[in-house]
């Protein structure tokens, strides 16, 4: 039977030893005396793709080698972990390839971030340091304030609240963001710590109480502009982040310190790579007032972070509210940490306001690192109510459709997120990631829908397309090939028998003569203008194309065939070469 597990392999390792037996994929393939195809050899040696146990299995036979001596491996940390474990501390830093798991785990690190540094809220540094332990959630410290171990504060809620706003589907407006925070606070008031001041604005009746709040300096704009990053253009990122701050605290003070979370959350999550963020977000934040130059510059220059640079820590409290140094030491920490658990430790032993600076900065770290290396109990014992873990999980699924969907370099290139090619088998990607994407295309589409038009995917990739799209719309689906339409196949055609429209549409009564075609990607549009020609002959009607993702080229040769098609991404195919 097929282990269904999943392992990444040494690609290159793969590519060296075939060459050097003088062997072409082709060859290798059938060497290999399986029926592995020669696309999936070169996923395996382009490090496109992990492979199910079974074919790393194939692979390592066809070679004449050791299976385990395939599987790629991480380089450890040199000397002992700065997270306090022995020299063989696992936690390496993994870097995550998929948008879809970039968002997931983003919302999940701001979460475990601010449930672990609840558990030691405003205590000072000597304090913390007393009752650390890297074991358990705890409980705020403090005997009035009503959190729970285990459980987010309002930061978190905060940050879900612009996640949201996001994926309303309206424009992002002081208006907006202040409805979705009043909203995330109402349905879910347990136990989430706000200060008094936050929580008698939310608690009033309007939006525009919400936004009275009144100016302020601390950080309470900046602990939620983490998920403003995954927004793909810069000056975007920079706009939203202005208003995220404008809707409740209206001071500069908090102004540059969202903005420069939502610039370094943008940094981590499409480059991958922490070294220049600071020149990053000082280049990003011109223009603006009170630019914190000198402080970021001097924790652009420090390894360690050296508290004698804030000047609102001190060993007696720990680190204030204030904005623009939560901010700079959050950036900090995910910047310089090793692993999660090290930043963990670091941003808690700081005191003061630990529940913001752990969730903040994990939150960071979390948009281009792995957290699978943190212990099984922070994942299992973090809240799972209504809108806990799995609801976060849920939400950071759908907040990956705001991302650009991209076409991969490998030989058969394959559009990221809408599928996997795993071992020549296609797969459907995330189901929830796909509903939210193709619900926000067939909302696009300019026609008044009825209970009998007809979902067309295009072969195996655009039917799974089509059956996300069928999920949302409740219109029925049909896969068909290239060569039923333009061949002698009349797959859409009407039936002879009840029977025969039974077993042809299972789903309800037979459709009207009225299509849409669903496509995963148009690189040039010639198939999807000869469908559409063959489609009209045979008496169909085809009401739009849907294709998340479209080339340059391919969208001005449909627009001058009358083809508009409704996309996610349009892509330039002289750049994005595939």
């Amino acid at each position: 039977m097929l282990d269904e597990r999943t392992i990444r392999l040494d690609g290159e390792k793969i590519r060296q030893l075939r060459r050097e037996k003088g062997w072409s994929p082709k060859e290798l393939r059938k060497r290999a005396k399986c029926s592995i195809s020669i696309a999936a050899i070169r996923y395996v040696e382009a490090n496109k793709r992990p492979v199910y146990l079974e074919t790393l299995r194939i692979i390592a036979e066809g070679l004449g080698v050791d299976p385990l001596s395939l599987v790629a491996t991480d380089k450890p940390p040199q000397g002992n972990c700065l997270c306090g474990m022995s020299a063989q501390c696992p936690h390496t830093t993994v870097r995550l390839s998929s948008r879809i798991d970039q968002c997931v785990n983003l919302l999940l690190g701001i979460a475990i971030g601010n449930a672990f540094g609840a558990g030691y809220d405003h205590l000072p540094p000597a304090e913390v340091a007393r009752r650390f332990t890297f074991t358990r959630y705890d409980k705020a410290p403090h005997p009035q304030a009503k959190h729970r171990s285990g459980h987010y504060t309002g930061d978190t809620q905060m940050s879900l609240a612009v996640a949201e706003a996001l994926l309303s589907g309206k424009q992002f407006t002081t208006d907006t963001l202040a409805t979705s925070l009043r909203d995330a606070y109402h349905r879910d008031k347990k136990g989430r710590d706000y200060s008094d001041r936050t929580r008698s604005a939310l608690e009033q009746p309007t939006v525009a109480g919400v936004q009275a709040r009144g100016p302020s300096v601390t950080n309470g704009a900046a602990l939620r502009a983490v998920p403003l990053g995954v927004l793909k253009d810069v000056h975007t990122v920079r706009e939203y982040a202005v208003i995220n701050a404008e809707t409740t605290h209206h001071t500069p003070q908090a102004i540059v310190s969202s903005v420069a979370v939502a610039l370094a959350s943008h940094y981590f999550f499409y480059t991958h790579d922490p070294v220049d963020v600071f020149s990053f977000c000082l280049q990003h934040m011109q223009g603006l007032v009170n630019i914190p130059t000198k402080f970021f510059s001097t924790l652009a220059q420090m390894q360690a972070l050296d508290a004698s640079c804030l000047r609102r820590w001190d060993p007696n409290h720990g680190l204030d509210i204030d904005a623009i140094e939560t901010a700079g030491v959050a950036i900090f920490l995910a910047s310089r940490a090793v692993c999660p658990a090290e930043l963990l430790s670091k941003a808690i032993r700081l005191g003061g306001d630990t529940d913001t600076v752990a969730g903040l900065a994990l939150g960071l770290f979390a948009a281009y690192t792995s957290l699978e290396s943190l212990p099984d109990w922070m994942f299992n014992f973090l809240e799972n109510d209504d809108y806990g873990r799995d609801y976060l999980i849920k939400t950071g699924k759908r907040l990956a459709t705001i991302c650009p969907l991209t076409m991969d370099g490998s030989p058969t290139p394959e559009p990221h997120g809408l599928h996997q090619a795993l071992d020549g088998r296609l797969e459907p990607a995330e189901p929830v990631f796909l509903q939210a994407l193709m619900g926000q295309l067939m909302r696009q589409v300019p026609y008044a829908a009825t209970a009998t038009d007809l979902l067309v995917g295009i072969d195996v990739s655009g039917a799974l397309l089509a059956l996300a799209a069928s999920t949302v719309t409740g219109l029925r689906w049909r896969r068909i090939t290239e060569a039923d339409i333009t061949g002698g196949n009349n797959c859409l055609g009407e039936p002879g028998s009840p029977a025969a429209v039974a077993a042809a549409f299972p789903y309800g009564q037979q459709p009207s003569k009225r299509v849409i075609i669903v496509v995963d990607v148009i690189t040039n549009g010639d198939t999807v203008c000869r469908l559409r020609e063959a489609l009209t002959k045979r008496g169909w009607s085809v009401l739009g194309v849907v294709a998340p993702l479209v080339s340059d080229k391919a969208y001005n040769q449909l627009d001058k065939q009358g083809i508009r098609p409704v996309f996610h991404t349009k892509y330039n195919d002289s750049k994005d070469s595939l």
